[in-house]
């Protein structure tokens, strides 16, 4: 038992994002179901390692990369960098992030991103 209550906080402690974190919980909770909580069963630990690490791997490998939030619009994917690059810089923050949100949509329904921003900023005009 002290040791599968361990392995909770240290997922807990080291979890850097949601779905990994709930994804791992659950490998350890099914192995402690399948062989019992008294003693921690080394096979299962190395199988439940090799698994979560070549499942955090293929999520890891679908996000986006060097990818940041923007400050300002709160955008992820229409510009790289921080406010200084942000194409929604005249605008206030409240009408920037609208319309962020609205190129982000556009952008999903199969625009390029210049047009996609573009349409977006004629529209918050």
């Amino acid at each position: 038992m002290a040791f599968y209550t361990r392995a909770l906080i240290n997922l807990c402690a080291m979890a850097r994002r949601r779905f990994p974190f709930i994804l791992q919980i659950y490998v350890i909770l099914r192995d402690a179901r399948h062989k019992g909580w008294t003693s921690p069963p080394p096979i299962l630990v190395k199988a439940r390692t090799t698994y979560t690490s070549k499942v955090l791997l293929s999520i890891q490998t679908r996000l986006p990369v060097g990818t940041s939030t923007c400050s300002y619009c709160l955008s992820r994917t229409l510009h790289v960098g921080s406010h200084a690059s942000c194409p929604f810089k005249p605008k206030t923050k409240t009408v920037a992030r609208a319309a962020a949100a609205a190129a982000t949509l556009q952008l999903q329904a199969s625009m390029s991103k210049v047009a996609a921003i573009a349409e977006a900023l004629a529209e918050a005009e």
